[in-house]
C-alpha cells in the first residue's frame, strides 16, 4: 500500500502539464522609475475572462504563471492613475516589459473600498479594518478570521497549516519567539495591515543559498500608533470564589526604538502565563530532562478556563534599539508565577494478557508552584550581504509541587524541581555575487536538580526497614548538561546552488540519582541497585552536502546529504566505573521536489531518512522512583532507530477570491530494536526491555480549507484529518500487534448577520478505535463531539450583549450522562475610552467533567473538578 502511495504522489507531480511563465518590469514613462502595485492581468484573447493576475513589487517586477492550452493571450497592465496598456501575446514563456504613463481621471464622487487581501510578489496583505468587528479586543481575535491563517490554543500561528518562522512589528523582530505577547495585547484598532511574508528566509544574505518554504508575519501599524506611547490598564474583581483580573500594558513603536511591557495578574482560570510560550525554536538548546514527577492524569478536553484553578502573575519587558550601520540591540526579560491546583478522580484499566486487566482507582489533589524567569540580550545586523547575531540567554526555574493521593491509603508527594541555564549563540554570514561564508557556534549549560519525597514507605522489599511510621522515601536526581554546536559553511551560486558545511558537536551529560529512606531525619541509601552515577559524552562530526537547482521554469529540486560520525562514551561509576564506547556512521539523505502548478496551486514532495541512538534517559541501569508508583530502570541495552519519512504538501491560494487550502499527508516507518514492557506488582510499575524488532508505521493526512465570504460578511474554515498507527506492544510478557485509527472533522463559521448581530460557531468530532491483535483484546471505538455557539447582540454602538453555549459528547462514558453543557453570558459597555465588562461564566454551574481515554496501554476514566459559576466585573481604560 505504501509503495502505491509513493508512486501515486510521484506520478501526480511529474505528470502535470507544462506551464507558461511570463515576467517583466513596469516603469514610469516620465521618470523611468519602477512602478509598484500595478495590476497585471492575463486574459483569453480579446475576452474579459481573467485567467491569472498579480501585482508588481517594489522593484516594478512581476511574474505570472499560466497553465492552459490557449494559443494566444492578452496581457494588460492597469492601476490607479495609470493608463491601461494591453498587449496580445503568444502562449509561451517570455519576458515582456511595460512602460506606462499617467492618466487623469475626472470623477464626481467615488467610494474607495480597500480589498481585504492583496498580493504583491511573495507578500500577502490582509486589511485589518476589513476583517475586524466590534467584538475583537486583541490581534489574535482578528487573525482567527483571516483565511489561510490559524491560531492554535497555545498561541502558535500557522499559515497554510505550517508554523510561521518569524513575527515582526514594522519589520523589526522585537519579541523573538514569544510573539504571543503581541497577539494577546496589541489592539487591532492600532494595526493597519497584517502581512504574510511567504518563503521567508530570516537571514537576508542567505536568501539565494538556503531558500525557505516557511512564512513570517509582519505587522504594519497605523500612523496614529507610531512614535507615541500607548498604555492601557484593567482592573477586575469577582466572586465565587474571590476573583481578580488586573493588567497593565505599555508600548512604543518608532523607526529606531520599540518597547513593549506587560504585567498581568489573574485567578479566574485564564492562562495568562501562556502568553510567554516559546512558539518557535531560535537556536539549538539544552533540553530539560524531567525524570521525576507528581502523577497526574491527562488534561480534560474542554476550555482551559473551565478547569484551571490558578493564581497567575506575569511580567515582561521587551526593548529594541536600532544602532548605526544596520545593527540592532534587543533585550527581553520574562517572569511568570502561577499556582495551578487540580482535583480529580481516576480509574485506570491496564491491559493484561487475555481478557484480564489491572484496575487502579485514585483520588488526586495537587498544587504546583511555578516560578520561572529568563532574559536574553541580542546584537544583530541583517543586510543583503552581511549577517551577524550574538545572543546571550540566562534562565531559571524554581518549581515546587505538592500532591496527595487516596487509593485506600493516603499518600503524600512533594517535588522540588529547580533548573538553571546559560547559553550563547553566534552566527556570522558574508556573501558576494557568487560566494557565501557562514560560521555558527552555540554553547549552553544547564543544571537540573529534582527531589521527590513520598510517604509512607511503599517499597519495603528494596529499602531498609523503617523504625518509625513517619518515615518516607526520597528520590534525588541531578543532571548536568553541556552542549556545543559549531559549523562552517561555504556556498556557491550558479546553475546549481551548492552548500558545503562541516560541523562539530559535543554533548557532555552527568546524571546522578539515589533513592533514600528518611527515618527520624536520618537518610539511608538503598544500595547500588537504587543509584546511578552515569557520565555520557557524545562527539559528532558532520559533513553536510546541499545542492539546489531548477527544473524548467516552475520546478525546484533540493538534495541534502549529511554524513555524520558519532562517538558515544559512557561511564557508569555506580556499576564498576567501566567506560563503554560506541561508534556510528550515519548517511541521512533528504530530498525536496517543489513545483508551482499554477498561480494558485503549488506542490512539495519530500523524503528523509534519519537515524538516532538512545540518549541518557535510556542508559541508566539503577532504579529510579519517577513517581509514587513507578520504579523504572533500563537494562543497559542501547537502541538504534532508523526512520523513513515521506510527505506531500499541496497548497491552494487565491487572494482574489479569499480562498486558501492545504492538504498534507505524512507516512513514517520507524525501525527499532527494542520493546519496552511495564510490569505491575499491585499498583507499582516496573520497566523492562526486550530485544525484539519493532516496526512502527504511521500515516497522517490533514486537509484545511479557509474562505472569506465578503458578500454576506462571513467566513468559514474546515479541517479534516486521519491518523493510523501500527506497532508492537508487550502486555505482561506477551507480544501483541497494536493498531489505531482516528478520524477527525471540524470547522469554524463566523458571520455578521447584520449591524446588530454577530454569530460564531465551532464544531469538532473525533472517532478513534484501537485493536490488539494476538492478545484478542478489542477496544470499543470512541466518538467525541465538541461544539460552541456564540451570539453577540449590539442594540446600540456602545453596548454588546453576548451569550455562548458549549456542548461535549463522549460515548465511552458507561455510567452517567454522555452529554455536558456549559453556558456563559457577557455584557460590555464602552463610554468614551473606558470599557466596562461583566462576565458570568458557567451559568449551569456544571461542577464535574467526565472523560474516557484509550491508548495502547489501557483505558483511563477520569473525573475532574470544574470551576463553579462565577461573576467577574472588569474595567479597561487608556492611560495614554
Amino acid at each position: 500500500m505504501k509503495f502505491r502511495c509513493v508512486l501515486y504522489c510521484l506520478f501526480l507531480v511529474s505528470s502535470l502539464s507544462s506551464q507558461t511563465l511570463i515576467r517583466g518590469t513596469i516603469t514610469d514613462k516620465k521618470a523611468g522609475q519602477a512602478v509598484d502595485a500595478a495590476t497585471v492581468s492575463l486574459y483569453a484573447l480579446r475576452c474579459n475572462r481573467i485567467l491569472a493576475y498579480t501585482q508588481s513589487d517594489e522593484k516594478g517586477e512581476y511574474q505570472i504563471v499560466y497553465n492552459g492550452k490557449q494559443d494566444s493571450l492578452t496581457l494588460a497592465v492597469a492601476g490607479f492613475n495609470l493608463k491601461k496598456v494591453v498587449k496580445d501575446i503568444a502562449n509561451e514563456s517570455q519576458t515582456i516589459d511595460f512602460v506606462v504613463g499617467d492618466e487623469v481621471i475626472s470623477i464626481k464622487e467615488v467610494i474607495v473600498v480597500a480589498p481585504k487581501i492583496n498580493e504583491s510578489g511573495d507578500t500577502l496583505n490582509y486589511n485589518v479594518e476589513r476583517f475586524k468587528d466590534e467584538t475583537d479586543r486583541t490581534l489574535k481575535d482578528v487573525l482567527r478570521k483571516m483565511p489561510g491563517i490559524q491560531v492554535l490554543d497555545n498561541g502558535m500561528i500557522l499559515y497554510q497549516n505550517n508554523p510561521i518562522n518569524r513575527f515582526y512589528i514594522e519589520d523589526m523582530d522585537l519579541l523573538k519567539d514569544r510573539y504571543g505577547i503581541a497577539t494577546n495585547n496589541l489592539n487591532p484598532n492600532d494595526i493597519a495591515t497584517v502581512q504574510v511574508l511567504q518563503k521567508h528566509q530570516p537571514v537576508k544574505a542567505l536568501k539565494d543559498y538556503e531558500p525557505s518554504s516557511d512564512a513570517a508575519i509582519n505587522l504594519k501599524l497605523k500612523k496614529s500608533a507610531k512614535g507615541v506611547v500607548l498604555a492601557t490598564a484593567q482592573l477586575g474583581a469577582g466572586a465565587s470564589p474571590l476573583l481578580s483580573s488586573n493588567e497593565l500594558v505599555g508600548m512604543y513603536f518608532s523607526k529606531k526604538i520599540q518597547d513593549l511591557a506587560v504585567y498581568k495578574g489573574d485567578n479566574s482560570g485564564r492562562d495568562v502565563t501562556g502568553e510567554l510560550n516559546s512558539l518557535y525554536s531560535l537556536e539549538p538548546e539544552v533540553r530539560n530532562l524531567d525524570l521525576l514527577h507528581v502523577l497526574k492524569p491527562a488534561l480534560p478536553a474542554v476550555s482551559q478556563q473551565r478547569y484551571l484553578f490558578n493564581d497567575a502573575h506575569i511580567g515582561t519587558v521587551n526593548h529594541l534599539q536600532a544602532l548605526k550601520n544596520h545593527y540592532t540591540l534587543s533585550t527581553n526579560v520574562h517572569y511568570a508565577y502561577d499556582e495551578p491546583k487540580r482535583e480529580n478522580s481516576t480509574e485506570t484499566d491496564y491491559y493484561l494478557p487475555g481478557d484480564s486487566s489491572l484496575k487502579i482507582r485514585e483520588c488526586n489533589f495537587s498544587r504546583l508552584y511555578q516560578n520561572r524567569m529568563d532574559a536574553n540580550v541580542e546584537l544583530n545586523a541583517n543586510t543583503d550581504d552581511f549577517y551577524l547575531k550574538d545572543r546571550i540567554k540566562a534562565e531559571g526555574r524554581w518549581d515546587k509541587e505538592n500532591g496527595r493521593i487516596f487509593t485506600g491509603d493516603s499518600i503524600r508527594e512533594h517535588l522540588d524541581n529547580p533548573i538553571y541555564g546559560l547559553s550563547n549563540q553566534f552566527e556570522w554570514v558574508k556573501t558576494d555575487e557568487l560566494h557565501m561564508f557562514k560560521v555558527t557556534s552555540f554553547a549552553g549549560y544547564k543544571d537540573m536538580s529534582q527531589t521527590l519525597e513520598v510517604s509512607p514507605v511503599l517499597y519495603d522489599g528494596i529499602l531498609p526497614s523503617a523504625t518509625s511510621e513517619m518515615a518516607w522515601m526520597k528520590q534525588k536526581a541531578r543532571m548536568k548538561d553541556f552542549t556545543a554546536a559549531n559549523s562552517f559553511t561555504y556556498g556557491r551560486k550558479g546553475a546549481v546552488v551548492q552548500n558545503y558545511s562541516l560541523d562539530f558537536n559535543v554533548r557532555i551529560q552527568h546524571l546522578k540519582s539515589n533513592l533514600l529512606l528518611v527515618d527520624n531525619t536520618v537518610e539511608t541509601a538503598g544500595g547500588d541497585s537504587l543509584s546511578n552515577d552515569l557520565k555520557r559524552e557524545s562527539y559528532e562530526w558532520k559533513l553536510h552536502l546541499a545542492h539546489s537547482f531548477t527544473l524548467g521554469s516552475n520546478m525546484n529540486f533540493h538534495l541534502f546529504c549529511p554524513v555524520r560520525y558519532l562517538l558515544v562514551r559512557e561511564r557508569d561509576n555506580a556499576a564498576g566505573g567501566k567506560t563503554h564506547a560506541s561508534h556510528y556512521l550515519f548517511v541521512e539523505p533528504f530530498l525536496v521536489l517543489e513545483q508551482r502548478i499554477s498561480a494558485y496551486l503549488s506542490s512539495s514532495l519530500n523524503y528523509s531518512f534519519s537515524q538516532e541512538v538512545s540518549g541518557i534517559e535510556e542508559a541508566y541501569t539503577g532504579s529510579v522512583m519517577t513517581s509514587y508508583r513507578e520504579l523504572l530502570r533500563n537494562d543497559g541495552i542501547r537502541d538504534r532507530q532508523k526512520q523513513h519519512t515521506l510527505w506531500w504538501i499541496l497548497d491552494y491560494k487565491s487572494p482574489f477570491s479569499s480562498m486558501f487550502g492545504s492538504f498534507t499527508t505524512y507516512y513514517t516507518h520507524t525501525r527499532s530494536r527494542l520493546l519496552s514492557e511495564y510490569l505491575y506488582e499491585g499498583i507499582l510499575m516496573r520497566k523492562s526491555t526486550l530485544q525484539h524488532p519493532n516496526n512502527i508505521q504511521s500515516l497522517f493526512s490533514d486537509l484545511v480549507i479557509g474562505k472569506d465570504l465578503d458578500a454576506i460578511k462571513s467566513s468559514f474554515s474546515l479541517k479534516a484529518d486521519y491518523r493510523y498507527n501500527r506497532s508492537l506492544q508487550i502486555l505482561q510478557g506477551m507480544i501483541s500487534g497494536y493498531r489505531s485509527h482516528a478520524v477527525s472533522l471540524g470547522g469554524l463559521f463566523h458571520a455578521k448577520l447584520n449591524r446588530k448581530v454577530i454569530f460564531d460557531y465551532k464544531i469538532r468530532g473525533t472517532w478513534n478505535k484501537s485493536l490488539f491483535q494476538e492478545s484478542g483484546l478489542p477496544v470499543a471505538p470512541v466518538c467525541l463531539l465538541s461544539q460552541r455557539l456564540s451570539f453577540n447582540w449590539l442594540p446600540v454602538k456602545e453596548l454588546i450583549a453576548g451569550l455562548s453555549c458549549e456542548h461535549f459528547y463522549n460515548d465511552a462514558i458507561r455510567s452517567g450522562s454522555r452529554n455536558m453543557w456549559f453556558a456563559d453570558l457577557n455584557l460590555s459597555y464602552t463610554l468614551k475610552a473606558v470599557e466596562f465588562r461583566l462576565d458570568y461564566t458557567n451559568l449551569f454551574n456544571t461542577r464535574r467533567y467526565v472523560s474516557t481515554v484509550f491508548n495502547e496501554t489501557g483505558r483511563y476514566y477520569i473525573e475532574y473538578d470544574l470551576r463553579p459559576g462565577e461573576i467577574l466585573f472588569r474595567v479597561r481604560f487608556k492611560l495614554l
